[in-house]
């Protein structure tokens, strides 16, 4: 699997994303591995810089906690099922 690098963005930069954006940059965030040491990545590959690559970096919980309260402020789309079982409910009245 190709390693991703994500550079931290400040939260008021976030708040003009769209949500699909926002859930992808989520997703990116979550698969990171947890620390180098844990990792099976060798250290020319391995770069200190401005990107957060692991989970043990403080500015990913920083990214996360940032990334979790905007979505929380988002509407909220139901899955199929939720959507199919309110219709149902609704046409019951």
């Amino acid at each position: 699997m190709k390693r991703k690098n994500v550079a931290h963005i400040p939260l008021q930069d976030l708040s003009s994303w769209p949500t699909k954006r926002l859930l992808g940059r989520l997703r990116a965030l979550r698969i990171f591995e947890e620390s180098p040491d844990k990792s099976d990545i060798d250290d020319s590959q391995f770069r200190y810089g401005a990107d957060i690559q692991f989970k043990s970096d403080p500015r990913w919980k920083t990214a996360y906690t940032e990334l979790k309260s905007l979505l929380d402020n988002r509407e909220n789309i139901r899955s199929g099922r939720e959507d199919r079982l309110a219709r149902i409910k609704q046409n019951k009245r």
